[in-house]
């Protein structure tokens, strides 16, 4: 199981320069890939994005990449067939806007895709080649970093389903001698306002007391959660946040249903007991990816 959230950077030197990565992921709901680098570099971004998806299942995942050349490794070229477009397109502007001002060449040299650099000795495909085994061990790194925070992420929901356990348990002991208290404080009531209990009436109305308190299928799938919980934590596939969540949306339903039918006040606390910790377990699984 892994985390959402983690940092990497891999820096690589080489002879004719630098190529570094930086990585951050926070969570989020699906997998969102936002990458920063320079015009020139743009050719590498979709197999940079596809080696991503192979590593990262889910989670906001922003990355930057910088190149850094020697200077007897490259030099700059000037797109002329860029600028005679562009420059086509400034008169355009000038002609229908005649109070315009000069364009400064700084500022078309500045124009992405005008100004190109060239590598001497190394191709761009030898470039590509090289930034992407960077961001391969970035992307090790990082999800190094998620397995770590995962595993306590798993620590710490194990303990939580561990003390759901305990409160069910409690729960499942309370239950009958509340049942039998209630049923005792229930005739004794109508004796007091009646005088006399008719026995057959009397345990008509318990078995329908009974019968709306019952809380064995809440117990029975409150217990099947707890287990599918605990079969994906330590699940291989550790992409398991979202049905992790759903869980929780099964875990809090069937606690309220808890909560409706209690008919003894120790069992009301163990139905709030048992909300607080599938709220803390929620907290922590929205940062799983």
């Amino acid at each position: 199981m892994k985390s959402m959230t983690a940092f990497a950077r891999i820096e690589q030197q080489y002879d004719w320069g630098k190529i570094s990565w930086e990585l951050r992921s926070v969570n989020q709901r699906y997998l969102e890939i936002y990458l920063k680098m320079a015009e020139n570099l743009k050719t590498v971004e979709m197999p940079a994005r596809e080696l991503i998806k192979k590593s990262v299942g889910r989670g906001k995942l922003e990355g930057s990449l910088q190149v850094t050349l020697n200077e007897a490794a490259e030099s700059f070229h000037v797109d002329i067939n860029l600028v005679n477009q562009l420059v086509k397109s400034i008169e355009s502007v000038q002609q229908s806007l005649p109070e315009a001002t000069q364009v400064n060449p700084l500022d078309i040299l500045k124009w992405p895709g005008i100004l190109q650099t060239q590598q001497n000795s190394l191709s761009p495909e030898a470039l590509n080649t090289a930034i992407l085994d960077c961001l391969q061990q970035a992307l090790d790194q990082l999800n190094e970093a998620r397995t770590r925070e995962g595993k306590a992420l798993a620590t710490i929901l194990s303990e939580k389903t561990e003390q759901m356990h305990q409160e069910i348990e409690k729960v499942k002991t309370i239950y009958p001698q509340a049942l039998q208290h209630h049923t005792e404080a229930l005739k004794q009531r109508i004796a007091e306002l009646a005088g006399q209990v008719d026995d057959h009436r009397f345990h008509q109305e318990v078995a329908i007391i009974a019968q709306k308190a019952d809380i064995a299928e809440e117990i029975e799938r409150l217990e099947t959660h707890l287990t599918e919980v605990s079969r994906l934590l330590s699940a291989k596939n550790g992409v398991v946040g979202r049905r992790l969540d759903f869980l929780m949306q099964e875990l809090n339903r069937e606690a309220n249903t808890l909560g409706s039918k209690a008919i003894d006040p120790q069992l009301t606390q163990a139905s709030v007991e048992c909300k607080v910790l599938i709220e803390q377990m929620r907290e922590q699984i929205q940062n799983i990816e």
